[in-house]
C-alpha cells in the first residue's frame, strides 16, 4: 500500500505527518526542536507543487509519500483514483491523507517568515511553535490513516 500525506504546501505538515507515520518522530515524549528541524532539513525538497516525493517506509512495509497541492487538493483527491482505475490498479492500494486541517496560525506565520523573509528553520519561533501545536492533530490524523490501512488490509485478506 502507498500512503500520500498532502497539504497546501509540502513544507511542514505533510512531512511531520509522514515522519510520525514512519516512526521517525513520536508524540510521547515530544520530539526536540532539533529532531524536528533535522527531519525538515533532510526531507524538504525545493517546493515543487503536484510532485509526489518518497518519504520512507513504515513498520508494515507500506511506502509513505508527501505532496504539496497548492489549491488543487480536492482535484487531486478526485482524479488520482480515476487514474489508478485506468491503469488497472486497485484504489485500495492508495491512501490520500489531507494534513490541511492540522494547520494553525503559528504554522502559517512561520511558513510565511521562512518563504518571504528567508528566516532559517531553527530561528523561526512561529514555525516551531506551530509544529508543536499541530502535533496532536497530526498524530490523530496518522492514527486514523493507520486504522484505514488496517481495515483495508483485513478486507484484502478475506477475499
Amino acid at each position: 500500500m502507498k500512503i500520500v500525506y498532502y497539504g497546501f504546501e509540502e513544507f511542514v505538515a505533510p512531512i511531520i505527518a509522514a515522519a510520525l507515520h514512519c516512526g521517525m518522530l513520536k508524540v510521547d515524549p515530544l520530539p526536540s526542536e532539533k529532531e524536528i528541524i533535522d527531519i525538515l532539513h533532510a526531507k524538504r525538497k525545493k517546493i515543487d507543487y503536484a510532485k509526489i516525493n518518497y518519504f520512507g517506509t513504515d513498520e508494515d512495509k507500506h511506502q509513505v509519500y508527501t505532496l504539496g497541492t497548492r489549491r488543487a487538493g480536492p482535484v487531486i483527491r478526485r482524479t488520482l483514483p480515476g487514474i489508478l482505475t485506468i491503469l488497472g490498479i486497485e484504489n485500495d492500494d492508495l491512501l490520500l491523507v489531507d494534513t490541511g486541517p492540522c494547520k494553525n496560525l503559528s504554522l502559517n506565520l512561520g511558513k510565511l517568515f521562512c518563504s518571504k523573509l528567508n528566516i532559517p528553520l531553527q530561528k523561526n519561533f512561529f514555525l516551531l511553535k506551530g509544529i508543536f501545536r499541530s502535533l496532536p492533530e497530526l498524530a490523530a490524523t496518522v492514527d486514523g490513516a493507520k486504522l484505514i490501512i488496517e481495515g483495508r488490509t483485513k478486507r484484502k485478506g478475506n477475499r
